[in-house]
């Protein structure tokens, strides 16, 4: 089975500290709880050379220039498949049990799109790494001194030295050392913005997941280990706090407006110009003290230029010259489906962003030739958020759409109802589900027969295909004589056929062990490939369930494999096939 986490670690220039990381992964990853990915950014002290020889087990990514941050993690997100991504930085440990704890909050909230572990210090502290979003009331406030009046306000807020660390709770945004990222969620909102090279892409994604309808919740019990600011001060030396404030005020501007930016850097430069002259009045005060009060001031002042810099015109002229920024993010979220249409197939399949848009002319086919009513989409989530019912729903005149998975959210469900789809979270497999569904003119398969047993393939297609008109599936199918069931293959034969994945790597050693939430032994599960199906074995079904074959695609080896290959097929009725053929 494919392991449920990705932990994507970013490494640049620091051996050491990413040896470290590793080898607190390396339980988990035994434990098939995780797998491990290193994208290298350009390092030059040898970290890819360590990872290969020290670390075979982990995936390695080597760029040719520092990606940053955030495009170093879409990188990872583009290449793997598991329903959690972990973003890590390189110097972060994992402690034994935190991952587990991590993806077990997860669960119990289907509406957190991230979960945020403990990170704790090299002196055993605990550092604080969740915070508010930036807003004029909360910089007001704070600059006011309000929290230091009632201790519920600081710790409601989030603020450092006044919130309790020991509690789980909801949090507007955490620190993006590690943070363990629902998969669907990531997927919806674009992943990390690649213009945030560094600092502020945690916030950020936080802000447009939140945007979205999703929450964030910090788990206490879920230690990580955090040698704070390695690679900034690498980086950045004693600027690192006027970079990150210079990044967070860039990324207000771009998301919250030139205005809204303006008030929070005027009431922080004040705040922090006010606490620098009495502290400077103080006799007790020392020159430390005094110089980080400096620096915050010059951070503070810095924004502020920026905001009235040449680029941005005078505080008249800001509302001109800064709202594209929200517009092109307002713009994302309402059309959130078009944008993962064009990403599907780099998630998949990074060498063929052409091959998803044949699976979006068949549906178009199926209309133009069939006109169904009706339209159900089995498994329509994973990966590609609903983008081919959304397209159905956008482009033909459907009286009814019905998107069928276990993965249905509830940033989903509410793009889903905006186009008059109706949702079902639950196992297509399951025929309770099935009859809560009800029937459907077209049903579309797509991309699932091969994983599905118990029902197996050619049941699922019979028990879904009673009440429909058209059916549409693509499948990577099988140039074989015969269609076999692949986990009963030796796993040298089996791994000769599937894609190289992790979880197809690990099957084997436990075909019989009882998933712990699947609730069926590994060899069971849909998270791998079960069938090798071979085109005539898939007619012949069809044929039994009384249908014909409208319309038929081969498009080439499927993702790279010699023995598959990448099909599209449009059944129909007799009826309607020659009735509205002659």
């Amino acid at each position: 089975m494919e392991a449920p986490i990705a932990v994507a670690v970013v490494s640049w220039n620091r051996r050491g500290d990413l040896a470290r990381a590793l080898e607190a992964l390396h339980a988990d990853q035994q434990a098939g709880l995780c797998e491990a990915w290193v994208v290298d950014n350009a390092s030059s002290d040898g970290s890819p050379a360590m990872v290969r020889e020290r670390f075979p087990w982990v995936h390695l990514i080597e760029s040719d220039e520092n990606l940053g941050y955030g495009r170093a993690v879409n990188l990872v997100a583009e290449r793997s498949e598991s329903p959690w991504l972990a973003p890590a930085n390189q110097d972060t440990m994992v402690w034994p049990g935190a991952l587990r704890q991590m993806l077990a909050t997860g669960h119990a909230h289907p509406g957190a799109a991230a979960v945020a572990p403990r990170l704790v210090l090299a002196d055993g502290s605990t550092q604080h790494s969740v915070h508010p979003f930036p807003t004029v009331g909360l910089t007001l406030s704070y600059n006011l001194g309000l929290h230091r009046v009632s201790g519920r306000i600081g710790d409601r807020l989030c603020l450092e030295g006044h919130w309790d660390p020991d509690r789980r709770r909801e949090v507007p945004w955490a620190v993006g050392a590690f943070l363990l990222v629902r998969r669907t969620a990531f997927a919806a909102v674009g992943g990390f913005d690649p213009q945030q090279w560094m600092y502020a892409e945690d916030l950020d994604l936080a802000w447009r997941l939140r945007q979205d309808g999703w929450r964030m919740v910090y788990e206490p019990d879920a230690w990580v280990g955090h040698v704070h600011e390695s690679a900034t001060r690498q980086a950045f030396g004693a600027r690192t706090l006027e970079r990150f404030m210079a990044a967070s005020y860039d990324w207000m501007a771009s998301r919250r407006g030139a205005a809204v930016t303006f008030m929070v850097a005027t009431v922080n430069l004040c705040g922090a110009g006010a606490r620098l002259a009495l502290a400077s009045l103080r006799p007790d005060s020392d020159a430390p003290a005094r110089e980080e009060l400096a620096r915050w001031v010059r951070a503070h002042r810095g924004g502020l230029r920026a905001v009235l810099g040449p680029r941005r015109g005078s505080l008249r002229d800001m509302g001109a010259q800064r709202p594209p920024a929200p517009v092109r993010l307002r713009r994302e979220l309402k059309t959130a489906g078009r944008r993962v249409q064009r990403q599907l197939a780099q998630r998949h399949f990074p060498d063929d962003k052409a091959r998803t848009a044949p699976k979006f002319a068949l549906i178009d086919t199926a209309f133009e030739r069939f006109a169904p009513r009706s339209l159900v989409d089995l498994g329509g989530v994973w990966a590609v958020e609903g983008a081919y019912t959304f397209h159905a729903v956008r482009e033909q005149p459907l009286e009814a759409a019905t998107l069928v998975d276990e993965l249905v959210h509830p940033g989903l469900e509410r793009r889903a109802a905006r186009l008059g789809v109706r949702t079902v979270r639950g196992n297509f497999g399951n025929r309770d589900v099935q009859a809560q569904v009800g029937p459907a003119e077209l049903v579309l398969f797509y991309d699932i027969l091969l994983h599905q047993v118990g029902p197996d393939w050619d049941e699922l297609l019979a028990g879904w295909s009673k009440t429909a008109r058209v059916v549409a599936v693509t499948c990577p199918v099988f140039r074989g004589e015969r269609t076999l069931r692949l986990p009963d293959l030796p796993r040298d034969e089996y791994l000769d056929l599937v894609p190289d994945q992790d979880n197809h790597r690990l099957l084997h050693a436990r075909l019989d062990e009882q998933h712990p939430e699947r609730g069926r032994p590994w060899r069971d599960v849909h998270d791998v490939w079960q069938w090798a199906i071979t085109d005539h074995d898939l007619r012949a079904a069809m044929g039994r369930l009384g249908f014909e074959l409208a319309m038929f695609e081969n498009r080439g080896p499927f993702a790279g494999l010699e023995r598959f290959d990448d099909c599209n097929y449009l059944f129909a009725r007799p009826k309607e096939l020659h009735g509205r053929d002659r």
